[in-house]
C-alpha cells in the first residue's frame, strides 16, 4: 500500500556533493539503501524518535523548471508569495507503507532536511481530520470525497486545526476537474510543532 509523501522546496538546486550528503545521512538511519530506495530502522541520528524494522521509503531529486510539471506557474507564484523566494528544487520523500510509523518517519525526515537546507515544506495535500467533518460531506465515502467537495467546503475545519499551532502554514490553491482544491505548504517552525500534535499525520 502506498503511503504519504512530502516535498522540501529549496531556493537553489542541489549539487552532487549535497546529494551525496543526503545519501550518507539516509544510510545512517537505514538498514539498507538501493539507489533512491531505503529502509529506515532508527531516526535517532536525525534527532527523531522512530524505531522500525526496515520501513521502506524513497527519495527524489527534481529541478523545478519548464520540464517539471508538478507545479503550475500560478502555484509557483503563490509559493513565492509565502516563502519569499521562487523554489528551484524539489527534494521529495515518500513512504511505501501507510502505518502510523510511516507517517512519523516521513515527518521526521521532512523536518530534518528542511532545517538542513533552509527549505519550506509541501505536504502534497491539505491538513484536516476526515472523521470530524460533517456526515453529509462524507455520505459518498472517502473514495468520492475529493470529487464531491471543494477546498471552500473544508477550509474552516482546516483553519480550526492549524490556528492552534505555532508557525506559518498556507493553502496553495489548484484546479481539479470539478472544483478548486488546495494543498498546504509550511515553514520549519510549523512542521516542528505539527510533529508534536496528538493527531499528527502526513498526507496520503
Amino acid at each position: 500500500m502506498a503511503g504519504p509523501t512530502s516535498s522540501i522546496l529549496l531556493r537553489t538546486t542541489l549539487d552532487e556533493i549535497q546529494k551525496g550528503q543526503i545519501y550518507n545521512i539516509l544510510d545512517k538511519i537505514s538498514s539498507a539503501r538501493e539507489g533512491n530506495d531505503f529502509w529506515v530502522n532508527d531516526t535517532s541520528k536525525i534527532n527523531g524518535t522512530s524505531k522500525a524494522k526496515g520501513q521502506p521509503f524513497g527519495v527524489s531529486f527534481n529541478e523545478i523548471n519548464n520540464d517539471y510539471y508538478d507545479y503550475e506557474e500560478f502555484e509557483l507564484m503563490q509559493i513565492e508569495e509565502f516563502a519569499g523566494f521562487a523554489p528551484k528544487f524539489d527534494l521529495g520523500f515518500f513512504a511505501m507503507c501507510n502505518r502510523e510509523i510511516d507517517h512519523r518517519i516521513l515527518g521526521e525526515l521532512t523536518y530534518f532536511f528542511a532545517k538542513e537546507f533552509n527549505g519550506i515544506i509541501d505536504f502534497d495535500g491539505a491538513i484536516y481530520f476526515y472523521d470530524l467533518l460533517p456526515k453529509e460531506m462524507k455520505k459518498d465515502g472517502i473514495g468520492k470525497f475529493m470529487e464531491k467537495t471543494a477546498w471552500s467546503d473544508i477550509q474552516a475545519y482546516h483553519e480550526a486545526i492549524v490556528r492552534e499551532i505555532n508557525g506559518r502554514i498556507y493553502p496553495i490553491e489548484y484546479e481539479t476537474v470539478n472544483s478548486i482544491w488546495a494543498y498546504n505548504i509550511c515553514d520549519i517552525e510549523f512542521m516542528e510543532n505539527w510533529l508534536k500534535h496528538p493527531r499528527f499525520h502526513m498526507i496520503k
